[in-house]
Protein backbone atom coordinates (compact mmCIF):
# COMPACT_ATOMS: atom_id res chain seq x y z
CA UNK A 1 0.00 0.00 0.00
CA UNK A 2 1.24 3.37 -0.68
CA UNK A 3 1.67 5.92 1.96
CA UNK A 4 0.07 9.43 1.85
CA UNK A 5 1.33 13.12 2.31
CA UNK A 6 -0.99 15.28 1.66
CA UNK A 7 -1.85 18.88 3.04
CA UNK A 8 -4.26 21.04 1.94
CA UNK A 9 -5.26 24.58 3.64
CA UNK A 10 -7.58 27.57 3.50
CA UNK A 11 -6.21 30.69 4.99
CA UNK A 12 -4.68 34.26 5.24
CA UNK A 13 -1.67 35.28 3.66
CA UNK A 14 0.65 36.08 7.20
CA UNK A 15 3.51 38.63 6.61
CA UNK A 16 4.39 39.47 3.63
CA UNK A 17 5.97 36.86 0.93
CA UNK A 18 9.66 36.43 0.63
CA UNK A 19 10.93 35.19 -2.73
CA UNK A 20 14.17 34.64 -3.05
CA UNK A 21 17.20 33.15 -5.18
CA UNK A 22 19.47 29.94 -4.32
CA UNK A 23 23.12 30.32 -6.01
CA UNK A 24 22.45 28.26 -8.59
CA UNK A 25 19.17 30.45 -9.33
CA UNK A 26 16.22 28.47 -8.45
CA UNK A 27 13.36 30.90 -6.92
CA UNK A 28 12.12 30.04 -3.89
CA UNK A 29 9.09 31.72 -1.89
CA UNK A 30 8.42 31.58 2.08
CA UNK A 31 4.72 32.69 3.64
CA UNK A 32 2.66 31.64 6.03
CA UNK A 33 -0.87 31.13 6.18
CA UNK A 34 -2.95 31.80 9.04
CA UNK A 35 -6.01 29.09 9.81
CA UNK A 36 -8.38 30.29 12.64
CA UNK A 37 -11.02 28.26 14.32
CA UNK A 38 -13.76 29.18 16.64
CA UNK A 39 -14.54 27.07 19.47
CA UNK A 40 -16.19 27.94 23.26
CA UNK A 41 -14.14 27.77 25.81
CA UNK A 42 -14.99 25.97 29.39
CA UNK A 43 -17.21 29.09 29.99
CA UNK A 44 -19.05 28.54 26.96
CA UNK A 45 -17.88 31.91 26.11
CA UNK A 46 -16.40 32.07 21.62
CA UNK A 47 -12.54 32.06 21.61
CA UNK A 48 -10.75 32.11 18.28
CA UNK A 49 -7.25 30.01 17.87
CA UNK A 50 -5.11 30.69 15.02
CA UNK A 51 -2.62 28.31 13.70
CA UNK A 52 0.10 29.46 11.47
CA UNK A 53 1.65 27.22 8.79
CA UNK A 54 5.08 27.77 6.43
CA UNK A 55 5.69 27.29 3.43
CA UNK A 56 7.40 26.95 0.87
CA UNK A 57 7.21 27.28 -2.78
CA UNK A 58 9.40 26.68 -5.74
CA UNK A 59 10.48 27.60 -9.45
CA UNK A 60 7.62 28.55 -11.72
CA UNK A 61 5.27 28.47 -9.13
CA UNK A 62 7.16 30.39 -6.59
CA UNK A 63 7.76 33.40 -9.58
CA UNK A 64 3.88 33.28 -9.94
CA UNK A 65 2.62 33.43 -6.18
CA UNK A 66 5.26 36.09 -5.04
CA UNK A 67 2.57 38.90 -5.84
CA UNK A 68 0.98 37.45 -2.88
CA UNK A 69 0.08 39.91 -0.38
CA UNK A 70 -0.62 40.22 3.57
CA UNK A 71 -4.06 39.13 4.45
CA UNK A 72 -5.32 37.77 1.13
CA UNK A 73 -7.60 34.48 0.97
CA UNK A 74 -5.39 31.59 -0.18
CA UNK A 75 -5.89 28.08 -1.10
CA UNK A 76 -2.29 26.07 -0.25
CA UNK A 77 -1.69 22.04 -1.32
CA UNK A 78 1.29 20.38 -1.10
CA UNK A 79 3.31 18.15 1.22
CA UNK A 80 4.68 18.39 4.59
CA UNK A 81 8.30 18.67 5.12
CA UNK A 82 10.53 17.85 8.55
CA UNK A 83 14.04 18.89 8.69
CA UNK A 84 16.41 17.78 10.97
CA UNK A 85 19.36 20.53 10.90
CA UNK A 86 22.40 21.00 13.50
CA UNK A 87 24.05 24.22 13.32
CA UNK A 88 26.74 25.86 16.00
CA UNK A 89 25.96 22.34 17.67
CA UNK A 90 22.17 22.18 18.13
CA UNK A 91 19.59 20.52 16.44
CA UNK A 92 16.81 21.83 15.25
CA UNK A 93 13.76 20.96 13.48
CA UNK A 94 11.73 22.72 11.10
CA UNK A 95 8.59 21.89 9.88
CA UNK A 96 7.24 23.19 6.40
CA UNK A 97 4.41 22.67 3.64
CA UNK A 98 6.47 22.54 0.32
CA UNK A 99 3.85 23.40 -1.84
CA UNK A 100 2.69 22.48 -5.25
CA UNK A 101 -0.68 24.35 -5.58
CA UNK A 102 -1.20 28.12 -4.71
CA UNK A 103 -3.98 29.93 -5.93
CA UNK A 104 -6.16 33.04 -4.53
CA UNK A 105 -9.34 31.69 -2.53
CA UNK A 106 -12.24 34.40 -2.85
CA UNK A 107 -14.52 34.75 0.19
CA UNK A 108 -18.30 36.42 0.52
CA UNK A 109 -18.44 39.08 2.82
CA UNK A 110 -20.68 38.50 5.27
CA UNK A 111 -21.26 40.90 8.29
CA UNK A 112 -21.33 39.05 11.83
CA UNK A 113 -24.55 40.53 12.49
CA UNK A 114 -26.35 39.26 9.13
CA UNK A 115 -27.76 35.58 9.51
CA UNK A 116 -27.09 33.39 6.69
CA UNK A 117 -29.87 31.46 5.35
CA UNK A 118 -29.58 27.45 4.41
CA UNK A 119 -26.66 25.10 5.67
CA UNK A 120 -24.03 25.35 2.40
CA UNK A 121 -20.64 27.11 2.84
CA UNK A 122 -22.03 30.63 1.65
CA UNK A 123 -18.92 32.10 3.05
CA UNK A 124 -17.10 30.32 1.15
CA UNK A 125 -18.50 31.58 -2.12
CA UNK A 126 -19.97 28.14 -3.05
CA UNK A 127 -23.50 27.78 -3.61
CA UNK A 128 -26.49 27.08 -0.27
CA UNK A 129 -28.82 24.54 -0.10
CA UNK A 130 -31.52 26.81 -1.18
CA UNK A 131 -29.52 28.30 -4.36
CA UNK A 132 -29.30 24.68 -6.04
CA UNK A 133 -31.47 24.12 -9.06
CA UNK A 134 -32.43 20.63 -8.09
Amino acid sequence: MKSINRCTFLGRVGKEVNLSYTKAGTAYLRFSVACSENYKDKNGDWQEATTWIPVVAFQTLAENASTLTSGQWVHVEGKLKIQNIEKDGQKKTYISVLANVISLAYRDYVPKDQKQSGSGFNDMGQYTNEEIPF
